[in-house]
């Protein structure tokens, strides 16, 4: 028992102890892929995803809990070899991110857990390079579900003010089809914030 109540306080001080930050702003990219079961001869990949803008709050619902609402996206690269002529897809997709995460101090910055739900805005971009040849289409009229998963990040204090923040996104939708099969969205970040 008594170490059980050693433990509950030491835990229960580094939450107490946190100073939640007000609220911020931040931008960054990121690289976005998907998991899914590619056809022979298909390479799927990571695409650039810029930018990411949104604005953020630290909150204290029992536990320190950081809150943010933002533009981002959801991005993958495929490369296929067609019948000898090389074709090479990036699609993003644009999203309004919402996200919670529990911030733990872990040496000079904070380790960060916590859960991302994007409402997909129904737009996006394609670009096709066949053979070295780029085109790049508007995508528009999507049809697409929700997207929800697991963020996993370090912040770090540049100054009192400016932190980095980068980590890992785990996409728990799947969004494949029975023709493409499973695919779900995964990708890391990187984001520049500022706190007032």
């Amino acid at each position: 028992m008594k170490y059980l109540l050693t433990i509950t306080l030491a835990l229960s001080s580094l939450t107490v102890a946190q100073e939640l930050p007000g609220w911020g702003v931040y931008l960054g990219g990121g690289l976005g892929s998907v998991s899914m079961d590619a056809e022979e001869g298909t390479t799927i990949g990571y695409e650039p995803a810029l930018p990411f803008i949104g604005v953020s709050k630290g909150l204290m619902l029992g536990v320190p809990l950081v809150v943010s609402v933002g533009l981002g996206k959801r991005a993958y690269n495929m490369e296929t070899d067609l019948m000898g002529t090389k074709w090479t897809i990036g699609t993003t997709i644009d999203m309004l991110d919402i996200a919670a995460y529990m911030p733990y101090p872990v040496g000079p910055g904070f380790a960060q857990v916590g859960f991302l739900y994007g409402s997909p805005q129904n737009t996006g971009t394609m670009t096709i390079d066949i053979d070295g040849e780029s085109a790049e289409e508007d995508l528009e009229d999507m049809d697409m579900d929700p997207d929800y998963g697991l963020v996993l990040a370090y912040g770090y204090p540049v100054t009192e003010k400016i932190n980095v923040n980068a980590g890992y996104y785990l996409g728990l939708v799947d969004h494949g089809d029975s023709e493409s099969g499973a695919m779900t969205f995964n990708g890391l970040f990187l984001f520049l914030g500022y706190n007032f």
